[in-house]
């Protein structure tokens, strides 16, 4: 799986990574919000990026929007706001 390959990975080993064709394909998955366990790979998979690919940030800035309005969501769920 791509959250595995991103965690073994590095700038290295990850040379021929296709950053700007995960990205979008990760944050659609971020949309699935009837499948908890698919949210949480693309999740995982997006942070592991960064950690592996430090260049991958301009590109993972796209999913920041998504994030933080499953966080926001989350919070309001959870305090009943």
């Amino acid at each position: 799986m791509v959250p595995q390959m991103l965690v073994m990975g590095n700038e290295e080993t990850l040379v021929g990574f296709p950053i700007k064709q995960a990205v979008p394909a990760l944050t659609a998955l971020l949309h699935m919000d009837s499948n908890f366990e698919i949210m949480h790979h693309a999740c995982r998979a997006l942070t592991y990026m960064l950690e592996a690919l430090p260049r991958s940030s301009d590109i993972v800035v796209d999913a920041v929007p998504v994030l933080l309005d499953k966080v926001t969501r989350r919070d309001a769920s959870v305090y009943n706001l």
